[in-house]
């Protein structure tokens, strides 16, 4: 009798570790799931606010919206690695606080580490354009939605700066907004003539 108890106690033990055993892979592989889900978008959900800014962020984010003067959308973001966010050459990006999540699709992109790199995309398969760049990782673009669009601009330790507004608005103030210089980032330079000019030069004089 003694050797069926020792035997019966033996099995439940190693029944109730088998158990716990397949309950620790079924959490992991929540745990794994849930954690490649979450890394899918671009952006981080939260959305730190200019009194959590270092005093360098603060002075970035006075710069570029005139010292809160600026007329349109202001979010801080924080941008995940890019290797971690591709996905079949696909990437998703949501706007914090707004219910905008927009397919990228990509076309090209230059990539030497998560530090530097360009990457085109478009929203979905529309004409809709998604431009992201990062040189020493300070980085840049604009992401261009049906309705609004975003100017991708860096604070640097304190993540980045989107800066929206509607699309209309956009149009009308493309140039003197620094989209512009955003999109030339991801052009080479123009060759310098004999002259040791670079086109459009004289512009400068």
């Amino acid at each position: 009798m003694d050797f069926f108890r020792i035997n019966g106690n033996v099995l439940r033990s190693r029944f109730f570790t088998v158990c716990l055993a397949c309950m620790a892979i079924a959490g992991t592989s929540f745990t794994r799931a849930y954690g490649q889900g979450a890394r899918s978008d671009l952006l981080l959900p939260d959305t730190p606010d200019y009194a959590s800014l270092s005093e360098n962020g603060k002075h970035l984010f006075d710069g570029l919206t005139n010292k809160g003067q600026y007329q349109g959308e202001t979010i801080i973001v924080r941008m995940r690695p890019i290797a971690e966010v591709l996905s079949n050459n696909r990437m998703q990006i949501t706007i914090p606080g707004r219910a905008e999540t927009h397919d990228v699709h990509i076309k090209t992109i230059e990539y030497s580490d998560d530090r530097n790199y360009k990457l085109y995309g478009t929203v979905g398969e529309s004409l809709l354009s998604v431009i992201l760049t990062s040189r020493n990782g300070m980085k840049g673009g604009i992401i261009q939605g049906p309705e609004r669009s975003y100017e991708i601009c860096d604070l640097a330790e304190d993540g980045q700066l989107l800066l929206g507004y509607d699309n209309d608005a956009w149009k009308e103030r493309f140039c003197a907004s620094g989209i512009g210089s955003a999109m030339q980032k991801i052009q080479p330079e123009p060759d310098v003539d004999k002259s040791g000019r670079k086109p459009g030069g004289q512009c400068e004089d």
